[in-house]
């Protein structure tokens, strides 16, 4: 990190147009030094995304959320947004969102069933704008998979006793058809990281 900082100083003093000084001059001081390079560096490591910006998932997605919560684009083990990824049973994927992330999710967010890229799924907006699509991933239980296409499930890290835990159900129905149930904790399901 200290060597990229010291290129990019490097690279800022020996600037000398001052249309080329005008475009690096990140906080309009009218000089391009290490506070310019302070800012940038600032913005990188505290942006987050509102939408998906590139192809080159996954990115983390900022919903407005109160608790500064940010939900990944992409279900654990895809590749993009509307591939279903892996199914898992009960605790096996650590960056699962909590009961509380769930219900936040469903408190500070508008939701629409919708189709993306020929996927169904649930489109879910936040006040800012920001927004992340669940796919209708089914999920696998009784040596079978079911509800492709038509429903989703999704795991929390909230246990409700030996044999079950909390998930996040979204389906097609009118209005708002998504919420918290309990599934059995053998059932294999989708899992949307979060940090």
């Amino acid at each position: 990190m200290r060597k990229t900082l010291l290129l990019i100083v490097l690279l800022a003093s020996s600037i000398t147009a001052n249309a080329q000084k005008a475009k690096y001059d990140l906080n309009g001081d009218g000089k391009v030094n290490v506070a310019d390079v302070t800012d940038l560096v600032n913005y990188i490591l505290t942006h987050s995304n509102k939408s998906c910006p590139d192809g080159k998932h996954p990115h983390w997605i900022d919903l407005g959320l109160p608790s500064g919560t940010l939900w990944r684009c992409c279900n654990e083990g895809a590749s993009t947004p509307e591939a279903y990824g892996g199914y898992y049973q009960f605790g096996q994927v650590a960056s699962a969102p909590s009961y509380d992330q769930i219900k936040e999710l469903l408190d500070y967010t508008t939701s629409v069933w919708t189709t993306q890229n020929g996927v169904n799924g649930r489109k879910f907006t936040g006040s800012n704008g920001g927004s992340i699509f669940l796919p209708a991933a089914g999920g696998r239980w009784s040596g079978g998979y079911k509800f492709i296409g038509s429903r989703g499930y999704y795991w929390t890290t909230l246990p409700i006793d030996m044999e079950n835990a909390s998930g996040l159900y979204i389906g097609s129905s009118s209005g708002d058809d998504c919420y918290v149930d309990f599934f059995g904790r053998s059932d294999a399901m989708s899992v949307r990281p979060v940090r």
